[in-house]
């Protein structure tokens, strides 16, 4: 009996993961909060399911149960890089960003192609180099 139920319990978080994947896929958000989150709960320490959640979160509209979904992720995976970019998204979306650069600068971003000055201050262009202290960005 104990095997069987086993196979059951392993089944619920898969099935419950296509399951809202696909209602999600449809624009039925409601319901796809509802298969991820009993996909949760059966396996907590899945990073997959709080990521879904946190996009079904935000395209209901609810931010901070957006960020809560993606700080439990990234609780259980720092390196996320899907994670960490959306995070500090909803950061630089409020207007946070020195949090959105915590969460960018963990997958190396933003990276800077150049930078310029406008208008050119009065000083020697060696001095502007100098006053700005970017390193050049690593190939």
């Amino acid at each position: 009996m104990i095997p069987i139920l086993l196979l059951f319990l392993q089944a619920i978080p898969g099935d419950s993961f296509q399951r809202g994947m696909d209602l999600a896929r449809a624009g039925q958000w409601e319901q796809a909060r509802a298969a991820f989150t009993r996909a949760q709960i059966a396996a907590p320490f899945d990073k997959r399911f709080a990521l879904e959640l946190a996009g079904v979160e935000y395209r209901l509209g609810d931010h901070a149960a957006a960020k809560r979904q993606l700080h439990r992720a990234l609780g259980l995976d720092p390196s996320d890089p899907y994670g960490n970019e959306f995070l500090a998204t909803l950061y630089y979306l409020d207007g946070n960003y020195e949090a959105a650069l915590v969460y960018w600068n963990r997958i190396g971003k933003p990276r800077l192609s150049a930078v310029e000055v406008d208008p050119a201050p009065p000083v020697p262009a060696v001095l502007l180099d100098r006053a700005l202290l970017l390193a050049p960005a690593k190939c």
